[in-house]
């Protein structure tokens, strides 16, 4: 597989870090430390445990989260505001108001812990809105979705990344 743009292992690993439960403004090397500001698309049960792992860390925003059922995303956004005092805006309405969550120009990276059949949809939308993408497992249910995960980082130079649950 041929990778039409370069990234450094110092880079790939602090995009990762930024995208995943252990975003954080850890210092790489002796660079200064950044904020990562993180969008989170389902906070169910799995979805808020990495809410909270993330918001462990400091330097981590979440001005946004999204999910289907306000119940689960008013506790959600408590976390953020109880954490940071900053209150994330939420994304409710409908199946496909992630759209519209990945597409804010305040976040850095989208973190899915949604029902499977919508992890490669959210990511492929994170990446051509040009942010980092992560997702609990797995990040594809059909050989063609880890097709569409491979073809838009490759066209749109922003990587994915595929968590484990242990």
């Amino acid at each position: 597989m041929h990778c039409n743009h370069l990234i450094s292992r110092r880079a790939f690993v602090r995009t990762a870090t930024a995208a995943t439960t252990l975003a954080t403004t850890m210092t790489l090397g002796d660079e200064p430390s950044r904020t990562a500001r993180i969008g989170m698309v389902g906070v169910g049960n799995r979805g808020t445990s990495l809410l909270n792992n993330m918001l462990k860390f400091p330097g981590v925003q979440v001005p946004a989260v999204c999910d289907l059922d306000t119940g689960r995303a008013t506790p959600a956004q408590d976390i953020v505001e109880k954490a940071t005092a900053s209150r994330p805006e939420a994304y409710t309405e409908g199946e496909r108001h992630w759209d519209r969550h990945v597409e804010r120009d305040d976040l850095d990276a989208v973190l899915t812990a949604t029902p499977w059949e919508w992890h490669t949809p959210i990511m492929v939308g994170a990446m051509k809105a040009g942010k980092f993408a992560a997702t609990v497992v797995p990040a594809a249910v059909t050989i063609e979705e880890c097709w569409d995960l491979v073809r838009t980082s490759e066209e749109t130079g922003m990587p994915c990344m595929m968590l484990e649950n242990v």
